[in-house]
């Protein structure tokens, strides 16, 4: 009796799924048998093969586990099958793939003769462009290959499959077990094997139902495996939509959606990699940035390119350009160019003949390949021309090799200069003393690596439970080693200060001053203060165009600050000038802070608005940390330059450092904000303890404040660290103050 399933005992029908295995050249399974080891005897292989199928004797291998990255985070786990078990599972799609794609639905593109990702790409441009659905819903499965009920999956195949030992050795393929390279074995109690041959077509078939469903509500749907798009007319149907489609699929199917995707066509959808808006296709930055690294990391074994690259350059002409618009066929067609013009500048000893060989597979984006036309020659006795004409030029790429190398061995000894710099003591139970070798710190009475006193410029105590030996204090002040302390909320308590600094002041000068010159420099100090803060928002704008929850559209934002600077340009009147320049600068923070909790928002921090006093939110209790590090670099700039800390020129409390309260108000944006926030962004390890600070959040925290204060910038046209333009607008204040000298404040570039 003529069967499918003794066709598939047909060598004839083994030797056409064997050119096929073979046509792919992927690696084999855990049997380690290579499809050249397989090939060697192929005619016995096949026999014995096609033996063991028709006395129903065969038994595939285990899947060999493997994980490959599936994003930044996540790991995908498949199954790799023995070259022997792709045969038999190729030979099976043969026959049954006819009979599946009678009952497929157009709207399906995966794993399709004839589909495919471009002509899925293309429906989702056509859906996009019409008028009549304008809301986008963007689904996919949770686990979709490992969730498929099998009881439902073997059921439908009895409809689909009547031949019942075809059916068997089907269910045998799935439910075969796994072993890793320990050769652990693990059970296959649910769901399809992920690197099966056999999987995308059962995936397939398992969702028909599905597809069936949703074309009978509306024919605006694409599915590319578990990842699909249907397209409404109002965002209220698109709800509605979602929610009968998880239904659909957890009665029926029992699968799980993951979050939904609902956007306005206008603002187009990135699906399988690619952006789709109303008028473009086009790749995210992101996406772009990556594929030119695949591009540029040529890898040349044995005078030949290697596997991976050339599959991997394939991949991405494969893929990508013949989906995306011209331009990005010349972009990824010059980087490809460029990187046999780099490689041949620096291996010119090889022949024109030699390179042709070696370069011949890369595909030159808008022709099948490059040995194809006559642009390959050209490349190459370009880049030999160029190679021959640079010799010429060494003596200028050695300079510029110099330069870098010092350059290089700069930043490394800036880097030594940070770290040594400053001792910050975060956490109670440790003694500062002294040695004859200089500043000793020890835990608990175990010594503590600390810095050469000889470098060392600052000592934090961050905590309470902390002690320091008289001697320490007596080495510090005579080594201008500055010391402040802190409580466990961030509050400075006191700076250590050396009498000298209190022979000769310029407090009486400072007393001294006329209102209309205390006005200017309240007017100069929360104009920079202003002017820094909306850098920084220039600065993290730059990188954040596209984020549409902002509050408001960023020029409005940057009208609102300027607008605030110009009103308090004209304040004039010295009775009452603080008051108002407090209300401009109170303005001028809420415009600031709405813009950093948008910016922050989808890091889940928590953060509302500012609060300086008794936060218990990570972003605020960070930021008074950070202040609190920065407060006494500008208490002591100040006192350095013989200025009165208490007398102030905006800020007037009594009892309170008013001076340091005002300078700080210049530095606080750059110093601090800007590295919360981008600690933020980064994903760091943070956390909070009972409302307050972690001490590993306080000692990374500290590290990159520290950092970014001895970090050098450009001020004045000259290279100097942030700490020491603090100590220079102190001097420049002095200098207004005694010879009227004007006085700028610090501008941040952004």
């Amino acid at each position: 009796m003529n069967t499918v399933y003794s066709n598939l005992c047909l060598m004839s029908t083994l030797e056409q799924a064997w050119q096929i295995v073979l046509q792919k050249q992927s690696a084999g399974g855990i049997d380690d048998v290579s499809l050249e080891d397989y090939r060697e005897r192929l005619g016995k292989n096949l026999l014995r093969l096609q033996k063991a199928l028709s006395e129903r004797t065969w038994k595939p291998q285990p899947y060999m586990g493997i994980s490959v990255p599936k994003n930044d985070s996540e790991k995908r786990e498949l199954g790799l099958l023995s070259v022997e078990d792709k045969i038999v599972q190729q030979a099976i799609k043969i026959l049954i793939e006819p009979v599946f794609e009678k009952r497929f639905y157009n709207c399906s593109y995966a794993y399709r003769v004839g589909k495919g990702h471009q002509k899925a790409i293309r429906r989702v441009v056509h859906e996009c462009c019409q008028k009549k659905n304008q809301w986008i819903l963007r689904l996919d499965i949770d686990d979709f290959f490992d969730t498929i009920d099998r009881d439902i999956l073997f059921k439908r195949l009895t409809a689909a499959i009547l031949d019942s030992e075809l059916r068997r050795i089907i269910e045998l393929c799935v439910t075969m077990g796994k072993v890793d390279k320990s050769m652990e074995w693990t059970e296959q109690c649910k769901g399809i094997p992920q690197g099966a041959v056999l999987s995308p077509l059962l995936a397939n078939f398992y969702l028909t139902s599905f597809d069936q469903f949703v074309c009978s509500v509306t024919d605006a749907y694409v599915r590319y495996a578990d990842d699909f798009i249907v397209w409404c007319e109002t965002k209220e149907e698109a709800e509605n939509m979602h929610s009968r489609i998880a239904k659909h699929l957890k009665k029926h199917l029992h699968l799980t959606l993951n979050e939904p995707q609902i956007c306005h066509t206008s603002a187009g959808i990135e699906y399988l990699g690619i952006v789709v808006t109303r008028n473009k296709v086009s790749i995210s930055q992101e996406k772009q940035n990556s594929i030119l690294s695949r591009l540029r990391s040529i890898e040349i074994k044995d005078n030949r390119l290697s596997k991976r690259y050339v599959q991997s350059v394939q991949g991405v002409h494969r893929y990508y350009a013949r989906v995306l618009p011209e331009s990005y066929s010349k972009m990824f067609c010059d980087t490809i160019k460029g990187v046999i013009e780099g490689w041949i500048g620096k291996n010119p000893s090889y022949s024109v003949k030699d390179l042709e060989r070696m370069f011949h597979e890369l595909p030159l984006f808008g022709n099948s390949t490059i040995e194809d036309n006559k642009e390959l020659l050209r490349i190459i006795r370009k880049a030999k021309a160029d190679a021959k004409d640079g010799r010429q030029d060494v003596a200028e790429d050695d300079k510029m090799l110099n330069r870098k190398l010092v350059r290089s061995r700069k930043l490394e000894y800036r880097r030594r200069e940070n770290d040594n710099s400053e001792l910050v003591v975060s956490s109670h139970g440790y003694f500062i003393g002294v040695s004859n070798r200089g500043i000793t710190l020890r835990k608990n009475g175990n010594p503590v690596s600390v810095p050469p006193s000889a470098v060392l410029k600052h000592i934090s105590v961050i905590s309470d439970g902390v002690s320091i030996s008289s001697n320490a204090v007596k080495f510090c002040m005579a080594n201008n080693i500055a010391i402040d302390f802190f409580d466990n909320h961030s509050t400075h308590i006191a700076s250590v200060v050396s009498p000298k600094y209190l022979l000769t002041t310029n407090w009486q000068l400072q007393g001294s001053l006329s209102e209309e010159r205390r006005l200017f420099v309240a007017k100069q100090i929360i104009i920079g203060k202003l002017k820094n803060q909306l850098n920084l928002m220039k600065y993290f704008n730059k990188y954040h165009k596209n984020v549409i929850s902002f509050s408001r559209e960023w020029s409005d934002t940057e009208r609102s600050v300027k607008e605030v600077i110009r009103k308090i340009n004209d304040i004039d009147d010295l009775a009452q000038y603080r008051m108002t320049l407090m209300g401009y600068e109170a303005q001028g923070a809420v415009i600031y802070w709405e813009y950093i909790r948008d910016l922050i928002n989808d890091d889940v921090t928590g953060f509302e608005c500012r609060q300086h006093h008794g936060a218990t939110d990570l972003v605020n209790s960070m930021l008074n940390y950070a202040y609190a590090i920065l407060y006494p670099r500008v208490w002591q700039a100040l006192l350095v330059n013989k200025l009165n800390p208490y007398m102030g020129f905006v800020h007037y409390q009594e009892g309170n450092a008013n001076l340091v309260f005002d300078m700080i108000e210049l530095f606080r944006s750059q110093a601090a904000d800007r590295v919360v926030i981008s600690m933020i962004q980064r994903k760091e390890p943070l956390s909070l303890n009972n409302g307050m600070l972690s001490d590993s959040t306080k000692s990374l925290l500290a590290k990159n404040v520290l950092e970014r204060l001895q970090r050098y910038e450009k001020y004045r046209g000259e290279e100097r660290k942030f700490s020491n333009i603090i100590e220079m607008q102190a001097k420049e204040l002095v200098d207004y103050m005694k010879t009227g000298a004007f006085y700028r404040p610090y501008i941040a570039k952004w």
